[in-house]
């Protein structure tokens, strides 16, 4: 559980900072 909360937020941080790149992206 632990290990899976922790490459959840690592993926959410790597999305949220490819938005912040490219806002086009963004929703």
């Amino acid at each position: 559980m632990l290990e899976n909360e922790t490459i959840n937020l690592d993926q959410y941080s790597n999305t949220m900072k490819l938005l912040d790149l490219n806002p086009k992206l963004a929703p």
